[in-house]
């Protein structure tokens, strides 16, 4: 492999990256919106996403290996390939946390009672959760398009409002379950929803350190 194949090839895989962290956006915010509205058909096309991300994700990890191995790459080129597999392995994972949320959206309209669907506390805050997290992929594939150290610490920072967000959410739940027996299932079910969330955060970070790395060469723990 040439070194102008070489480089061909390594844009390429970053512009799978990228693809992946869109349809990861793609499917957080059909699997948050089909929650917040307990829309069952929703919550059937959010997972529409998860093969292809996967796919994607497989088809990164086998062709970066590949690279590695025929290039023996040193300095930048090697941080980028090490780089873009991290990065499609946590954007995998998300995708896997955005579907897991669809999937809970059918035991959550069946088993919420009223008091739960019509609390003005619940899924208002799950809107607001999702909503920050979805902003926080966005960003932090930009920041990753522009190898952005100095983003990336920013994006990472706000992983603090993320993780107040989600145990408030936590602490909510548990006293519905507290007062009213009857909201034991859904609550449980929302309780893994925003556990699925606030990871999403918690690799929004990973993808972060990846940045820093990629653009510095230095391993930065961040949070």
């Amino acid at each position: 492999m040439t070194r102008e194949a070489f480089h061909q090839e390594l844009e390429t895989l970053e512009a799978e990256a990228l693809k992946m962290g869109a349809l990861v956006e793609r499917a957080l915010a059909e699997a948050s919106e089909a929650l917040v509205t307990l829309d069952g058909v929703q919550a059937q096309s959010a997972l529409k996403f998860e093969p292809e991300i996967n796919e994607l994700h497989r088809m990164i990890r086998v062709r970066s290996i590949a690279t590695m191995a025929l290039q023996a790459p040193v300095a930048r080129d090697l941080r980028a390939l090490a780089a873009v597999q991290q990065v499609s392995a946590e954007l995998e994972r998300m995708g896997d946390h955005a579907a897991g949320a669809a999937k809970r959206v059918a035991r959550i309209r069946a088993s919420a009672p009223p008091s739960l669907r019509n609390d003005p506390t619940i899924l208002p805050a799950f809107k607001r959760l999702s909503t920050q997290v979805e902003a926080q992929v966005s960003a932090v594939m930009a920041a990753y398009a522009a190898s952005d150290a100095g983003q990336a610490r920013i994006i990472a920072a706000q992983d603090a409002d993320v993780n107040t967000q989600y145990h408030t959410i936590v602490a909510v739940l548990v006293a519905a379950m507290a007062q009213d027996s009857a909201t034991v299932q859904a609550a449980s079910d929302l309780l893994f929803v925003a556990q699925g969330l606030e990871r999403i955060g918690d690799r929004v970070t990973n993808i972060c350190e990846d940045i820093i790395f990629l653009a510095t060469g230095e391993i930065e723990e961040l949070n």
